[in-house]
């Protein structure tokens, strides 16, 4: 993964179009013979003013949004963050998708199920729309979180079925 240069201010707002020539660099994850399935994305990351910027473009044939009377943040469609801390220590961040609009971060137990403390992390910030095809998200997270810059890496974790909530499959870049 790399992160480009991002020369205009980015509005947190769903929408790549105040990324500049930086939308050229959209790549596939998850897609079979260059064709994308439920599940994958295309991303492109970049750098401005001490943050990461992420933009993802998910197809996602069912969306299933986050229910907030569940403690378990397994149980819809999200997405991942992982990293190394600055402490040396593994950082996990799920960022829940309740409805278009502001999404929500939350620091994660080893078994992505739970959240470490009941409170958001507020460093973290995103937007999502819908398409017609699934979701676009767009996120800002700072760099001074990442200890280390070469172990990174998103996945987006699909949930198709509303009752049973089981994760249907995770589409993830390599850290």
């Amino acid at each position: 993964l790399y992160a480009h240069a991002i020369q205009n201010p980015v509005r947190l707002d769903g929408s790549i179009s105040d990324w500049g020539n930086v939308v050229e660099r959209l790549q596939p994850f998850g897609a079979e013979d260059d064709t994308l399935k439920d599940g994958s994305f295309n991303l492109v990351l970049g750098e401005r003013g001490g943050y990461l910027y992420a933009f993802m473009r998910i197809l996602d044939d069912t969306k299933v949004y986050r229910d907030p009377t569940y403690l378990r943040l397994d149980n819809a469609d999200h997405v991942r963050l992982s990293f190394i801390r600055t402490d040396g220590d593994e950082g996990r961040v799920s960022v829940t998708l309740p409805n278009p609009g502001v999404t929500t971060a939350y620091r994660m137990d080893a078994d992505w199920r739970f959240a470490k403390t009941g409170a958001p992390d507020n460093q973290i910030k995103g937007y999502l729309t819908t398409t017609e095809l699934g979701y676009d998200i767009e996120l800002r997270l700072p760099l001074s979180l990442l200890g280390s810059r070469r172990y990174f890496g998103l996945s987006f974790v699909d949930v198709d079925d509303p009752e049973t909530r089981e994760i249907n499959s995770i589409t993830q870049t390599l850290p």
